[in-house]
């Protein structure tokens, strides 16, 4: 829908940063930040840690939170 022109060189770079150490990575939506996963652990981590501080990224540690949704919350939203 959008080309590189429109999502902007800083943002396909992080993007590519991710692509290099074999991570996945999605874009926010905001803009000037990325979500990646390292399927592969710490390990994984690291190499994109090391990765983003030579392109002058900073990366923030996440730790997914598991769904407060109840049995009956998930039927409402038909999963």
């Amino acid at each position: 829908m959008f080309g590189d022109a429109a999502l902007g060189d800083l943002n396909i770079k992080m993007v590519e940063v991710a692509r290099k150490v074999g991570a996945a990575s999605k874009f926010t939506g905001s803009g000037g930040a990325v979500v990646a996963y390292c399927p592969e652990g710490t390990s994984q981590v690291k190499l994109l840690e090391d990765e983003c501080q030579k392109a002058g990224f900073v990366l923030t540690l996440l730790e997914p939170f598991p769904s407060r949704l109840n049995d009956i919350d998930l039927k409402t939203m038909n999963m």
